[in-house]
């Protein structure tokens, strides 16, 4: 995609459904070859987060109602998957984190262990003096 064209993109905020010409060019400047096409722009949101936009695109007939409900749930479906792995990969990095942790506590715990070990060799041999 030409430079811009993504942050324009993610200011539609509602599906936008059959713009061209004019109204094409002020989303996407540089559209000189599809200005005559008709355009769809639909939203894609998973879990309140904004993630992209499927943009569809046709010379005839205009979209109707069929085509963006088809668009609408295909745009939702791909909203749940990337919820669905950020969710995973969030996960993941919890559980990775909390190894680390139980690691480091147990090197902690190890290392205080031998630290009384080492107080208590020096002791007997101070009083074996």
């Amino acid at each position: 995609l030409p430079e811009g064209y993504a942050e324009s993109l993610m200011r539609v905020e509602q599906t936008k459904v059959n713009f061209k010409g004019d109204e094409l060019f002020e989303l996407m400047k540089y559209e000189n070859k599809t200005r005559e096409k008709y355009h769809a722009a639909i939203p894609i949101i998973g879990d309140g987060v904004r993630w992209g936009t499927v943009l569809m695109a046709r010379y005839e007939p205009e979209f109707n109602d069929e085509d963006i409900v088809l668009a609408e749930v295909g745009a939702t479906a791909v909203g749940i998957e990337f919820q669905r792995v950020k969710s995973l990969e969030k996960e993941e990095e919890e559980r990775i984190n909390a190894i680390i942790e139980r690691e480091e506590a147990l090197l902690a715990e190890e290392e205080n262990k031998e630290q009384k070990t080492e107080t208590t060799t020096e002791n007997q041999n101070f009083q074996n003096i």
